[in-house]
Order: C-alpha cells, then sequence, then structure tokens
C-alpha cells in the first residue's frame, strides 16, 4: 500500500486522533513537524504512516477522518518490485545505504 497524508488538510492531529486510534494495524505515528528543543513541548504535529507496509487496506483511516487528509493506494505487483529493487540498489551502491548518517 502507499499512503499519502495532506498535512495542511489534516491540521491538528492530535487532538483529533481517529486515524491514530481506530487503525487495526497501528500503521500511523504522530512525530513533531519541526526540530524539537530540549525542555520545550512541540505544538506543531503531523501524522506519518510509519508502517506502511502493515496497512492491509481495510480504510478504517479514510472512514473516520473528517477532514479525508487520508489517501491509500494499492501497489501493483510491478511497483512492489520496481520499489524493492530501488531499495536493493541504494543499499549497495558505493558502500551507502539508505538510511546512512550523512
Amino acid at each position: 500500500m502507499k499512503i499519502s497524508i495532506n498535512s495542511e488538510a489534516c491540521g491538528n492531529p492530535l487532538a483529533c486522533r481517529l486515524c491514530l486510534d481506530r487503525c487495526p494495524e497501528k500503521v500511523f505515528g504522530a512525530y513533531p513537524r519541526g526540530r524539537r528543543h530540549p525542555g520545550v513541548a512541540s505544538g506543531d504535529w503531523t501524522i506519518i504512516p510509519s508502517f506502511a507496509s502493515q496497512c492491509t487496506g481495510c480504510n478504517e483511516c479514510l472512514t473516520f477522518c473528517p477532514k479525508q487528509a487520508i489517501l491509500v493506494q494499492r501497489l501493483s505487483l510491478h511497483q512492489k518490485i520496481v520499489d524493492a529493487t530501488g531499495l536493493v540498489r541504494d543499499l549497495v551502491r558505493k558502500g551507502e545505504t539508505a538510511w546512512s548518517w550523512k
């Protein structure tokens, strides 16, 4: 599945929490939009599909999102192979990794 979230439409995800609470697979996570400072609570949050690979396509998030800020697309087998091939290529290219800490 490919999950896209319109951050502008979502607004204040921690006040709403419907996608966070209603997703049976717990695909979504809330993260601060900007850089956090020690001892200061972030007031600006966003929702990210942290575990999109666990999405089963049940569309519960679409049903309960009052702003229709979530888009779930089924990926074809071809697109899944292209995505996996790209990830492997990134991992082996010049010894770099997709998760390098540069």
